[in-house]
């Protein structure tokens, strides 16, 4: 009996031996033991300039990311730059302004610890969306990463193109008017240059470029390739032979397919009638103090053909005292015209003038006369070479010109030669 107790008092004692050393944690105490490592931190700042989640640029333009980076259990060692999983070529990246010399990037100092650094990176050539991912690893070979998407597009502006006076030019029907161009601001090559009348191409024959030596050899034409980038050139144009307004376009293309057009207005008004005419003065031949300007003949000065006529002498010797002044007959207007004066241009010659319609718009740019007559007349101030006048009758417009002054001293002969134009 006692035998059989000793042998179960043992056999207790050692299953709970057995049991609480199973139960022991290794390293001893319920405290003790386990991994305590901790990864770094990597946060892409938002901040004006910087992208933090994504963004939209032209191929191979750059952007800007502000990485911040703090250590875990480990100091920090590398940042490492990717695009879709591939190294970025360290030619592609800046550093707080300093071109890279490595990817990964070694830290040094006080970076081990934590860092926050502007990065620059020149994105990818070609159109898509790539993902830049920046991440940092410590001497523990921990890393942490944070990535932006970049999308790359051609987003491309139109050129500018001006047209110099493009507002509504007169000309003559059938003529050769230039048209300067001038096209800046070129984001895509120029590829062709074509004009339109009214909607449609015109024959490339009633085109040149820069000059009249260079015709256009179709319509659309190439642009030469010194100008692909933008020209300041002359497009000469063979206006419609018909009297009318007419659109002119200027197209361009470029090789990103793109359409640029330009719009100038052109009025081809009705020739002028161009007329030589004599006025002797009012003391001379009878018949001569008046002037028909619509026939460019003499006639009396009381004539009712007569739109202007001369107002002879002052009253002294008819061989010496003519005063060179002339005025309305029949009740037209004439009125003096002085480049640079009253809206006239400073550059305005008579011969620039080529249609009739010009001559209504030339009008209003006379100046009237301020002197008078005995009988209250309005009359010119002293008629000298190269004067010219506008001249109103009955809705009718008509410019002369004193070409020649025939002057005498001994006898009544003197004349005007006037140029007409209506």
């Amino acid at each position: 009996m006692k035998t059989i107790l000793k042998f179960s008092l043992l056999s207790i004692l050692a299953i709970i031996g057995f049991t609480s050393c199973e139960d022991d944690p290794i390293g001893g105490g319920s405290t003790g033991g386990g991994n305590t490592d901790t990864d770094p931190s990597v946060l892409l700042l938002t901040e004006a300039g910087f992208v933090d989640f994504e963004a939209t640029i032209m191929p191979g333009e750059t952007f800007s990311v502000k990485m911040q980076a703090d250590m875990g259990s480990s100091p920090l060692n590398a940042i490492r730059i990717t695009e879709d999983g591939s190294t970025v070529d360290l030619s592609r990246i800046t550093v707080d302004g300093v071109a890279a010399s490595a990817n990964p990037i070694l830290l040094f100092n006080a970076d081990k610890n934590d860092f926050t650094k502007e990065i620059d990176v020149v994105s990818q050539s070609g159109e898509g969306t790539s993902n830049y991912t920046f991440s940092v690893e410590d001497e523990a070979m921990n890393t942490a990463a944070s990535s932006v998407s970049i999308k790359t597009e051609r987003v491309l502006t139109p050129p500018t193109i001006l047209v110099e006076g493009s507002g509504m030019a007169m000309v003559s029907p059938g003529t050769i008017f230039e048209i300067p161009v001038t096209v800046s601001d070129v984001s895509s090559p120029l590829s062709t240059i074509g004009v339109l009348q009214d909607g449609q191409y015109i024959d490339a024959d009633r085109l040149w470029y820069n000059d009249i030596s260079r015709q256009f050899p179709t319509n659309p034409a190439t642009i030469p390739q010194s100008d692909i980038n933008g020209f300041m050139n002359k497009i000469l144009v063979r206006v419609h032979a018909d009297a009318g307004i007419k659109t002119y376009t200027i197209e361009i293309t470029d090789d990103a397919g793109g359409t640029h057009t330009k719009d100038i207005t052109i009025e081809t008004g009705t020739n002028l009638t161009v007329l030589d005419g004599v006025l002797f003065n009012a003391a001379g031949p009878a018949g001569t103090g008046g002037l028909d300007l619509d026939e460019g003949i003499d006639t009396g000065s009381d004539d009712m053909r007569a739109e202007i006529k001369d107002e002879g002498i002052d009253g002294g010797p008819v061989e010496s005292n003519w005063i060179r002044r002339i005025s309305g007959a029949n009740g037209a207007e004439v009125r003096h015209l002085f480049p640079n004066q009253n809206g006239l241009p400073e550059d305005f010659t008579f011969e620039s003038v080529s249609t009739t319609q010009e001559l209504a718009s030339i009008w209003n740019n006379g100046l009237g006369f301020v002197d008078t007559n005995a009988d209250g007349d309005e009359i010119s101030l002293r008629v000298e070479q190269g004067d010219m006048f506008m001249v109103l009758r009955e809705g009718k417009y008509y410019m002369i010109r004193v070409a020649t002054i025939n002057e005498t001293v001994d006898n009544n002969n003197d004349n005007y030669m006037i140029d007409i134009r209506h």
